[in-house]
Order: structure tokens, then sequence, then C-alpha cells
């Protein structure tokens, strides 16, 4: 599910970076940047049990944070079968929150393919022009 930037940086610089002429090297790295940090600081939301439980989670997939209403735990608490719905709407939450930080992903990913390929056909045009 994650995206290792860091690796896909290094190796581009170790290899091929120094062959694009600058500005445009300058422009890739700012691209591949902030897309970087975009993702590092993103939070992804999963809900279950019509939005009564919300889970947070980080583009690893790691819960940051889980929000149960007051309504659904009072009835947690009261009711011992209510357990099990408990765990399954937080399994399926999680889920959710996973599948949201997975769509996202794979449209910040065509985002940056996207801004390479039009780096990469602004340096063609220059270089012919």
């Amino acid at each position: 599910m994650t995206m290792n930037f860091e690796s896909l940086t290094s190796n581009l610089f170790s290899t091929e970076l120094s062959k694009i002429p600058e500005p445009y090297r300058t422009q890739f790295v700012t691209i591949v940047t902030n897309i970087q940090q975009k993702l590092e600081s993103a939070l992804y939301i999963g809900t279950a049990g019509a939005g009564l439980l919300t889970i947070q989670v980080d583009n690893h997939g790691i819960i940051k944070d889980v929000d149960i209403d007051t309504d659904l735990l009072s009835k947690v608490l009261q009711e011992n079968t209510f357990k099990k719905g408990l765990q399954d709407m937080i399994v399926t939450a999680h889920i959710n929150a996973v599948t949201n930080a997975k769509q996202a992903l794979d449209l910040e990913l065509t985002d940056l393919y996207e801004k390479i390929a039009k780096l990469s056909q602004q340096i063609i045009k220059d270089k012919s022009a």
C-alpha cells in the first residue's frame, strides 16, 4: 500500500537526476518532495456503524485515532453481547480507512506521473527550440 518515495527519489538521484538540466532538476525535486511531504502528513478516515465509529490511519495503514460515539459505547458497556459487534465495526472501519488511503495514494501517484510527464514534455520542447 505504501510508496517508498525516499527510495524512489534516492535511486533516481543516484542514476538519472544528474542528466536533467537545470532548472528542470529543481522543479522535479520540488514536485517529488511536495508529494512526499503531503503523504507523510495525510490522515485517512474510515467509518462503520453509520458513522458511529471512526478510525483515522496514516498512509501506512497505522491507526492514529479512534472515535466511538458515546451512545454506541454505552450500548457496548450495557450489553456484553454487543462486544462482538463493536469489534466487527472496528475492523470494518479500519478496512474502510485503509481502502481510502490506497485510493488517495493512487491519485497522488497519478498526479506525480502527470507532473513528471509535463516536465518531461517541457524539457523536450525547450531542447528542440
